[in-house]
């Protein structure tokens, strides 16, 4: 095992040790409004559906 190759490795597990686990936020907690300036049809529209 080469020393660069230790390096890496070592700072890869602190990483994976350090991290802590995320949760989900619940925001938003209503329904959000979501505006499309382009008309019915378009290809912005169908896109954005």
């Amino acid at each position: 095992m080469t020393p660069g190759f230790r390096l890496q490795l070592t700072a890869v597990l602190a990483a994976l040790t350090l991290a802590t686990p995320t949760f989900a936020q619940d925001y938003p907690n209503r329904p959000i409004t979501w505006v499309v300036t382009g008309t019915p049809g378009s290809v912005t529209d169908i896109g954005s559906r």
